[in-house]
């Protein structure tokens, strides 16, 4: 008995190492093609126009981040002898900007906020968030300031709480903060998706190939879709997209992306954050209703 359990653990080690592997394996491709020499040269190129020049040649999904608003134009020289993420870096670092690796791409991004958390996870950071919760109802005008500026720094994460404090908090003071809270976690452009839908969307493996043009975030959803035909998967629906307010058209292209990254970058692209609606995957302009 013992050494079946044995063995057992063994394999959902095993198979645990594999899927960690797995997982790491894009990021792994990725630093490989950074780290090797490259010939190349741009002058005076505007930068979104640039990484999508040298993803084609690296064979990478290359993005500037869509909250960018600034797009410098650059001047980049690589030669045989260059290790082109050090050029890269320097070049990026002129700009005040970095690049991070996130969801199958290469995002570059202003140096600040290089390796921090753009969207926190409500359930893994339960108890700072219930802390800054309760501090809305704190005696101290201070506290109650502070804990304000804690929950915006959740963003998305923090609204379902937000939204239960507005309707049935006992404390006055508390229902009126977290009413007036209420339309700046919307306002906060989102990272992805809601943490409940965080483990849907990594279960959407199948790999797309796809350009969007100037297109609108319905058609795109369509565009997935029609692609998916073939996979039993939760299907993904165009028709609640612009329910809750304005989105932004769209124009970028993926390359070997699981559907659940393309899911996030073009919710990102389009200012807007993906939720479920009758069951099925849609991005959204707001909250789920």
């Amino acid at each position: 008995m013992r050494l079946f359990v044995l063995v057992l653990t063994l394999l959902v080690l095993t198979i645990s190492a594999a899927e960690e592997l797995e997982a790491d394996g894009w990021q792994t491709k990725y630093r490989e093609a950074l780290d090797k020499p490259r010939v190349l040269e741009l002058v005076d190129t505007p930068l979104d126009q640039a990484l999508e020049f040298i993803g084609s040649v690296l064979k990478i999904n290359c993005f500037l981040d869509p909250r960018q608003q600034e797009i410098p134009s650059i001047t980049i020289r690589a030669g045989e002898k260059d290790k082109f993420s050090a050029v890269f870096t320097e070049l990026l670092e002129k700009h005040g900007l970095g690049y991070e690796l996130r969801d199958e791409a290469l995002v570059v991004l202003q140096k600040a906020a290089v390796g921090k958390k753009q969207f926190r996870d409500a359930n893994a950071e339960k108890d700072a968030l219930d802390k800054a919760l309760a501090d809305l109802s704190a005696d101290q005008a201070e506290r109650r300031d502070k804990a304000e500026a804690a929950i915006l720094e959740f963003g998305p994460g923090a609204l379902k709480a937000i939204e239960t404090l507005a309707q049935s908090s006992r404390d006055p003071e508390a229902k009126l903060r977290a009413r007036r809270l209420l339309p700046k976690l919307r306002a906060v452009p989102i990272e992805s998706e809601a943490p409940e839908l965080a483990e849907e969307l990594d279960r959407l493996t199948e790999t797309l190939t796809v350009e969007f043009f100037d297109m609108s975030v319905r058609d795109a959803l369509v565009e997935i879709d029609a692609q998916l035909e073939s996979y039993d998967h939760p299907r993904v629906d165009g028709r609640f997209s612009e329910r809750a307010g304005k989105l932004n058209r769209v124009s970028f292209s993926v390359r070997k992306m699981q559907t659940g990254n393309v899911l996030r970058w073009l919710a990102r692209f389009a200012g807007g954050r993906i939720v479920k609606e009758e069951g099925k995957l849609t991005i959204s302009a707001g909250p789920a209703k």
